[in-house]
Formats: structure tokens, C-alpha cells, sequence
């Protein structure tokens, strides 16, 4: 099964909002949706709802600020609407490029509409934020939840796939008050973890947010990540799926599967985990490196009927 099909609902038929949250690969998780959808014929949008690396430029089709993605809904005119909901063209904006300059900021630019092609993927930003680090990419701060409405009852994409938030590079966190940043009309939330903590001994180390992770899991360093921690996280309030609404499809990627040095044992917790927590629909194990990135999907309806036929 394609990453995809365990996310998005083909049936559905107005614009689907996936929200990223977590550690371990979400950027990277993101781009290999997006590219599946794509390939579908699906049209796909991806931004955050914090901040991101800046993605390199083969990783998209178009690159749009979001002051120019707003112009162009709002001055779409109303008969081309209802023709074609879809009728945009986006030039590719490339970011520091354009009207952009010290004594001019960037100003709306009309886009004459034109028929959308089959498949894209776009990337939007709000800001550039400049990295001080010579070997740093810089980050964009992406769109606010008024905008992400307005795009999702636009009906532009097909998808929408947001990043919600940071995790310094780490394999598994936990969300910080303000964090992570979901909307409450998300239809599905992807929390993602790096395999190759789960089943080992705590490193405080290797986990963003650590204070807050200890206070919702109740673990000290040097125990084991085990199922009992990790249940805690995905079932706590203020855990995993933190801020996602009880309506949203709840998917947890455990990511880097290679890393692992008993995977055998890491997909039991899985399935223990599926048959425990009532709210977490879809388990993935995955590596999202991989010319085939799932390794297998878990969710509640084969572990049932599994259980049934054993």
C-alpha cells in the first residue's frame, strides 16, 4: 500500500487538509506524499503552520508567497469560479526574487487565470527568514489558519499538507504549549517518529522538548521507550495528537524502520498499540528514504479482523 491510500480519501470529494506533526522525518514525509498525490493527478499545496527549512527546488512544480496566493483567490472573478473553481495558473515566484527589495516589499501581482494543469505540486510561504549559519538553509514561516480556510473552501488542491511543527532534527517530541499549530477543520493529523529510539534506553538527548516529554509519559532517562511510554504519548491531551479534533483520522508514521535493530519487535508494540488506543486509526511503518517507502499499514479494521480469524 501507497503511503497515500492509508491518508487520503479518495471519495471525498472537496479539498483534504493533512497536518505533520512530530519528529523523524516530516519534511520528508510531506514530499513523498505530495509526490504520490501528484502522480494520482491530484494537485497539491504544502506549507506550515510554523516554520521550515526552505525545500530545494526539485522537490516542487511552483513556489508561490502567500500575499500573491490570497490576491489571486480574491480577485478571481466570480463567473470564472463557477466554471472552474480550479482556474488558476500560478507563476513560479522564486523566494528574494521578484518586486521584492529593501525599500519595496512584495506587492500583489495579478495572475490572469488559465486552465490549472492535471498535476502539480505548490509550495507556499509567507516569509523568508535568512539562516545565520553559512551551512543552514534558511526557513519560511508559512500561512495562518484564516488563510488555510480560505484555501480549503476554495477548492484550489486537491490536498493540502501542512507541517505543524519543529522538532529540531530529533526523533520523537513533545508538543510545547503553544505547539503544535492545527487547525480545528483538519481532516487528518500524521504524527511521525524515528524508529530507532522506540524499544531503546531514554536518551533525554533524542528528544525534542524533553521536560514536557517527562511530564506527559512519566519516564526517567535510561528506561526504555517502550509501549507503556509511548502510549502515554499518543493518549495523553497534550501528547501526540495534541490539538487534533476528535472528527480528524489520527496516522502515526514510525519512520526509519532500517534503523531498528529488531523490527520484528517494534511491529508488535504497533499492533498492541492499535488495539490499545482508541483514538489512533492507521500505523505505518515506513522509510521514507526508500524507493518504496511503506513497509507495512496497520489499521484498526485488519487488526480486527485478525483477531477474529486467530
Amino acid at each position: 500500500m501507497m503511503l497515500l491510500d492509508a491518508v487520503y480519501d479518495q471519495a471525498q470529494a472537496s479539498t483534504q487538509l493533512l497536518a505533520l506533526v512530530g519528529g523523524g522525518g516530516k519534511s520528508t514525509t510531506a514530499f513523498v506524499l505530495a509526490r504520490q498525490a501528484k502522480a494520482r493527478g491530484l494537485k497539491v499545496l504544502i506549507t506550515t503552520t510554523t516554520k521550515m527549512y526552505q525545500p530545494s527546488s526539485d522537490q516542487f512544480d511552483t513556489i508561490i508567497d502567500a500575499e500573491n496566493l490570497s490576491y489571486q483567490i480574491d480577485s478571481h472573478d466570480s463567473s470564472a469560479s463557477q466554471a472552474d473553481p480550479r482556474a488558476f495558473i500560478f507563476t513560479t515566484v522564486a523566494p528574494g526574487s521578484g518586486d521584492t527589495t529593501e525599500s519595496a516589499p512584495l506587492r500583489a501581482r495579478h495572475y490572469t487565470p488559465s486552465p490549472w494543469p492535471t498535476a502539480t505540486i505548490c509550495f507556499c510561504y509567507q516569509d523568508i527568514i535568512e539562516s545565520t549559519e553559512s551551512k543552514e538553509k534558511n526557513k519560511v514561516t508559512g500561512l495562518s489558519f484564516v488563510m488555510l480556510d480560505k484555501l480549503k473552501s476554495a477548492a484550489l488542491f486537491d490536498l493540502i499538507i501542512i507541517e505543524a511543527d519543529g522538532a529540531k532534527h530529533l526523533p520523537i517530541k513533545a508538543p510545547s504549549g503553544h505547539e503544535p499549530c492545527i487547525p480545528s477543520f483538519v481532516d487528518t493529523v500524521i504524527a511521525v517518529t524515528g524508529c530507532e529510539v522506540i524499544n531503546q534506553k531514554i536518551d533525554p538527548k533524542q528528544i525534542h522538548r524533553w521536560t514536557d516529554f517527562q511530564h506527559i509519559t512519566r519516564c526517567k532517562a535510561g528506561e526504555m521507550l517502550d509501549q507503556q511510554v509511548l502510549g502515554r504519548l499518543i493518549a495523553h491531551e497534550d501528547g501526540m495528537f495534541k490539538h487534533a479534533p476528535n472528527r480528524a483520522k489520527r496516522v502515526w508514521i514510525i519512520n526509519k524502520v532500517e534503523l531498528s535493530p529488531n523490527y520484528i519487535a517494534v511491529k508488535a508494540l504497533a499492533m498492541a498499540l492499535l488495539r490499545q488506543e482508541m483514538q489512533l486509526d492507521v500505523i505505518c511503518l515506513a522509510n521514507m528514504q526508500a524507493a518504496i517507502p511503506i513497509k507495512e499499514v496497520m489499521t484498526k479494521r485488519s487488526i480486527t479482523m485478525s483477531d477474529e480469524d486467530g
